[in-house]
């Protein structure tokens, strides 16, 4: 996870799509990094030197996918910005619910529920935000396709139960 945490920074940063970019240089190089970790990504960065988009994976590149995981980086990011917290220490106490996960069921700050996908942590973050706010930096980021869906908290998953926990592993 934390190999991978700075290209997931880097990729909130992106164009979402370098199809229509003047300049591009494929680098199929960059394959062997994510098939030692026998992840099927892609990456696309931009050389502010050069302007030219470089790239690895074009197909996934411009696709469109769930922002899973790399959606609770800019959740961080707008509840720093925001103050839904003071800082990566700040602690928000556990409502005692048990989500089937010893490691979520107890207080987080930001420092330990980003490493472990900790979901109700960043649903307390988006309640404190709110959706006003939340959507002023959706749109500024330019995230994804800027829809923040009709459930603030689901993150575009579907909730079966809030008992029932999206994953017990950390991927």
């Amino acid at each position: 996870m934390r190999n991978i945490l700075p290209l997931l920074l880097i990729s909130l940063f992106i164009i979402p799509s370098i199809s229509n970019a003047q300049q591009t240089l494929e680098k199929e190089e960059w394959a062997k990094f994510f098939n030692d970790s026998n992840i099927n990504g892609c990456l696309v960065l931009y050389d502010t030197k050069t302007q030219q988009f470089q790239y690895y994976n074009e197909k996934r590149c411009d696709s469109t996918y769930l922002p899973a995981f790399t959606f609770k980086i800019l959740n961080s990011l707008i509840a720093l910005e925001t103050k839904a917290v003071n800082g990566i220490y700040d602690s928000i106490k556990w409502d005692g619910k048990d989500r089937g996960w010893p490691l979520w069921n107890q207080d987080q700050c930001m420092n330990s529920a980003l490493g472990i996908s900790c979901f109700w942590f960043y649903q307390e973050l988006v309640r404190r935000m709110g959706e006003g706010k939340m959507q002023e930096y959706i749109d500024k980021a330019q995230y994804g396709n800027q829809i923040i869906g009709p459930i603030l908290t689901t993150f575009g998953y579907k909730v079966i139960s809030e008992s029932q926990p999206m994953h017990k592993s950390v991927s």
